[in-house]
């Protein structure tokens, strides 16, 4: 129950970083949206490593 409800909480993470990858707001300046993009990608790298090793555990449980 708790890795379905994990992958959930990944997924809508992700929908979520996703959706605001394309969002910017005119009055910041550049260099904000500039840093918020670098974290964003950060957290969608994260969010794929966090998936990698889930799945990892899981073909670990399958295989003993």
């Amino acid at each position: 129950m708790i890795y379905i409800n994990h992958n959930r909480a990944i997924e809508q993470l992700e929908n979520l970083v996703n959706t605001n990858l394309n969002k910017t707001q005119s009055y910041l300046p550049k260099s904000f949206h500039k840093e918020q993009q670098h974290a964003l990608e950060l957290l969608k790298k994260r969010i794929h490593l966090e998936e990698t090793i889930e799945d990892t555990i899981y073909l670990v449980l399958i295989m003993e």
